[in-house]
């Protein structure tokens, strides 16, 4: 055979690719993306409700809370963002325990309404049409809200006496709550008392009904505005217009959403529990610090930069007063500090007044302190200790 007829050996053919996955989708991933974003923004929520609250304790206890503001750790500010997130989730539970009674309550009368005098008869008692789940919440939350809000001004007129603890007052305030909305379900379900005016037919006495039902309406929004914003502690003036605030949302939704629901009653917890939170008696860590001269200085705890230790003081009205004055702040040096201890007795902060949202009004844009303070109920089961008292550490 001659050269010319040889054919050249073939070239190995090169390995084939790798089959190519599925491409990825946004479907996929999309799940995943949201849940970090959600870790996140819950992340940056508790940090921005710690920055808040610390901001507006210093301003319960007199400090001088926009120079303290630099001295605030963030590691103090997401445990005290998770303690008021704890908070709103334990009363968020109670709340929702309380609404799915009511559903409960709820569908068993419209069973009955509807087995007794068909759908119609249900309606006419309920406003909606039977079964209608997208209005069985916002009828729900109405009775609720409706249930609290007269609650707790009926019982704020027994507490204005003086004769009521407010561990008491507040008993009674659930108690007369709890027969409101008894009394409601009860009336709607047995008798036509409640049946919606709309519903009736045209005569005088749907006119003065109608006249009547809006007289007391108007009636209640102006007693809750001024009892809420000038006559009650700021806890309690808050909730009582949150809750005439909730009553306004949910009347003007025809439908409304669980999801949405749950955001709108979150929202109304934030502000109740911050207001709480901001009002007198303020307690600090406890903070001793032995100087390089020889000198021991006791104060709250405020947090720490690189100009030093913030220190906040304060001075009793008198010996074993739960009353302070004179609240400052001391910026010991890094240089000064010999030891600085944490712990024992928490100090106290308490300027004796519980300004109304009114007062707090007017000091915010006056400078202006409250003398009097208010003399019904505060909403507020927190022992007053002795302030600004020295500890003994061993």
């Amino acid at each position: 055979m001659s050269s010319s007829d040889r054919s050249p050996p073939s070239a190995a053919a090169p390995p084939s690719p790798p089959p190519a996955g599925p491409p990825i989708s946004w479907d996929r991933i999309q799940p995943v993306v949201a849940a970090l974003a959600g870790v996140a923004g819950l992340g940056v929520y508790v940090y921005l409700l710690g920055g808040i609250v610390a901001w507006l304790r210093a301003v319960a206890a007199r400090l001088p809370a926009d120079n303290v503001t630099p001295a605030f750790e963030d590691r103090h500010l997401i445990v005290l963002g998770m303690k008021v997130v704890a908070l709103e989730v334990l009363l968020f539970a109670a709340v929702a325990a309380v609404i799915f009674v009511i559903l409960a309550v709820i569908k068993e009368t419209e069973r009955t309404a509807r087995h007794r005098g068909g759908p119609a008869q249900a309606q006419r008692h309920f406003d909606r049409p039977a079964g209608d789940d997208d209005r069985d919440l916002p009828f729900a939350l109405t009775i609720a809200f409706r249930s609290l809000l007269i609650g707790l001004l009926l019982a704020a007129l027994g507490r204005s006496s003086g004769a009521l603890t407010e561990a008491a007052w507040l008993g009674l305030a659930i108690l007369f709550a709890a027969a409101v909305a008894a009394l409601e379900l009860t009336l709607r379900w047995r008798t036509t008392l409640l049946v919606p005016i709309e519903t009736r037919p045209a005569s005088g006495q749907r006119f003065l009904a109608e006249c009547l039902s809006r007289l007391g309406i108007w009636l209640l929004i102006a007693e809750t505005v001024v009892l809420g914003a000038h006559e009650f502690a700021l806890p309690l003036g808050t909730a009582v217009l949150v809750l005439l605030g909730l009553l306004v949302i949910v009347h003007h939704a025809r439908t409304l959403r669980t999801v949405t629901a749950v955001v709108v009653v979150v929202v109304a917890l934030n502000l109740t529990v911050v207001a709480y939170l901001a009002t007198p008696p303020v307690a600090y860590e406890r903070a001793t610090i032995e100087t390089t001269a020889d000198i021991t200085l006791e104060g709250a705890y405020l947090g720490r930069t690189s100009d030093g230790v913030y220190l906040g003081t304060c001075a009793p009205y008198s010996a074993g007063a739960r009353v302070s004055k004179l609240a400052r702040v001391r910026i010991v040096a890094p240089a000064e500090i010999k030891r600085l201890t944490l712990g024992g007795s928490r100090y106290v902060f308490d300027v004796g007044t519980r300004p109304t949202l009114f007062e707090l009004t007017r000091w915010f844009l006056t400078g202006q302190n409250n003398k009097n303070g208010t003399k019904t109920a505060l909403l507020d089961l927190r022992l007053r200790r002795e302030t600004c008292v020295w500890d003994t550490i061993p």
